[in-house]
């Protein structure tokens, strides 16, 4: 296998891509270490990324703002032939996606009619504002994001 020499000159420096991105260096050194994103080369212990790059990390940030784990990333952004497999981790996360806008707009609307009622708690704004009873999800299997106190039984 020949190896081909790369002019980095027409690449940016990890640190120019942290800069533009708004991530930290140890957080592409990570991505590339996960193999989410590829260096073009080195040159004097720094790393030298391609224009691509920030377009994937465009869809990483997206990917993790809905949800995405990094591995579930990574299986997007990987070039296959294997559209079964594709199409069964989009539609799993189409579901998890409109099930968080319908909490979301749950949620919007209770915290809409908040504003504007003369309810003296949430629980009284939730029962007028017609928020669905299961706003914290209990029904879906979720735990809520509390524990009760243990009273020493």
């Amino acid at each position: 296998m020949a190896l081909v020499k790369v002019n980095l000159d027409d690449f940016y420096a990890i640190g120019e891509v942290a800069s533009r991105s708004g991530l930290s260096v140890s957080a592409l050194r990570y991505y590339e270490d996960k193999g989410l994103v590829a260096s073009a080369g080195r040159r004097g212990g720094k790393r030298f990324y391609a224009e691509a790059i920030f377009e994937q990390l465009e869809i990483i940030r997206l990917c993790s703002t809905i949800g995405f784990s990094l591995d579930e990333t990574k299986l997007l952004m990987r070039r296959t032939d294997d559209r079964a497999n594709f199409a069964r981790l989009a539609e799993l996360k189409l579901h998890e996606i409109e099930q968080a806008r319908r909490d979301m707009l749950a949620a919007r609307k209770l915290l809409c009619h908040a504003l504007v009622c003369s309810c003296v708690d949430v629980v009284e704004c939730m029962r007028a504002s017609e928020a669905p009873p299961d706003l914290l999800g209990l029904s879906r299997g979720k735990a809520p994001r509390f524990k009760r106190k243990d009273r020493g039984a």
